[in-house]
């Protein structure tokens, strides 16, 4: 199994697939912004090892950190860690946006919504919550590319 994640304090995007690029399914384990963050991580980690019994993946695939502002940014590198520290017997692969993008779409500049709307639109038989499960989504995707176990002409004739 391949485990992919969109990480956010507030809200952090799954998607599953097997190792044959199969879609397994989606979710998002949403925090309370009210609560302190050692709580929300708290929240979260938990849900990361249900997952990870769940699915036992023999890979994790991690949209890659960047530093935008430096409050979001130093959250979001928090939820790095503990990612890395529950997933740290298995295979952890980090992919920037950006490459996501231009693997999935073709066009790596591409703007975050128009990315959504590609996938949704791609993807018409998937149901997305929100963003986050978008973008995790893509992540396999663009993991399962990466690997050739499937690749954008194989997407586009399947349909």
């Amino acid at each position: 199994m391949i485990l992919c994640f969109d990480l956010s304090l507030s809200c952090t995007g799954y998607s599953v697939f097997g190792d044959d690029g199969t879609f397994v399914r989606n979710g998002h384990i949403e925090t309370d912004k009210g609560d302190d963050t050692p709580l929300r991580l708290e929240t979260i980690a938990k849900q990361m090892r249900l997952l990870k019994r769940k699915y036992d993946p023999n890979v994790v695939v991690i949209e890659r950190g960047f530093y935008r502002f430096a409050g979001s940014s130093e959250q979001i590198w928090k939820v790095h860690g503990i990612t890395n520290l529950i997933f740290s017997k298995y295979e952890q692969v980090e992919i920037h946006a950006t490459s996501v993008r231009k693997l999935v779409a073709g066009k790596g500049n591409m703007k975050k919504l128009d990315f959504e709307e590609y996938i949704r639109n791609e993807y018409p038989n998937i149901e997305f919550a929100n963003g986050d499960e978008i973008d995790s989504f893509a992540l396999g995707i663009a993991y399962l590319e990466m690997k050739g176990v499937i690749t954008c002409l194989e997407r586009h004739t399947k349909k």
